[in-house]
């Protein structure tokens, strides 16, 4: 069973309780519906064909997106980047800590390459930091929890 953290509004208590699988499972099903009707679905997503610029925008955007696989360096650019199991996985952990919708947690991570290993958070929800700390998956699950929490205060 996953764990969610008191705050969410539906749960409503200082302890966090247990949500079962069928229980998350229709939430997501009630997100996918949702998204189905606002933007349609990958890769055509129908629903903007009212707004050809933007369904053009999206449909660019979801390709683009999909270069973005789980790794340190994108094969095309060789510019560094968060692995995005680390990403979706410390989104959906402060998400549910904090009780909030995973929409809520959002963040920028600039990454400069220069020696070291470092970072700081430059204002709420968004870091700077040296390429070498994506040598080492436990410093960029810190860094990105860090800056989504952050994000969440502001």
């Amino acid at each position: 069973m996953a764990r969610l953290v008191a705050g969410n509004p539906e749960l409503r208590s200082s302890r966090a309780r247990k949500i079962r699988p069928e229980r998350f499972q229709a939430w997501h099903a009630q997100i996918a519906a949702e998204r189905a009707r606002s933007v349609g679905d990958p890769p055509d997503f129908e629903a903007l064909a009212g707004s050809p610029a933007l369904k053009q925008a999206v449909v660019e955007l979801f390709m683009e997106a999909g270069h973005y696989r789980d790794h340190t360096r994108s094969s095309e650019t060789g510019e560094p980047q968060i692995p995005w199991t680390i990403t979706r996985d410390v989104a959906e952990e402060v998400a549910a800590r904090h009780g909030v919708s995973p929409g809520k947690v959002r963040a920028v991570v600039l990454i400069l390459g220069v020696e070291g290993v470092w970072s700081r958070i430059l204002e709420p929800g968004v870091v700077v930091c040296s390429d070498g700390c994506l040598g080492d998956d436990a410093i960029v699950t810190d860094l990105v929890r860090e800056v989504f929490e952050s994000g969440l205060r502001s």
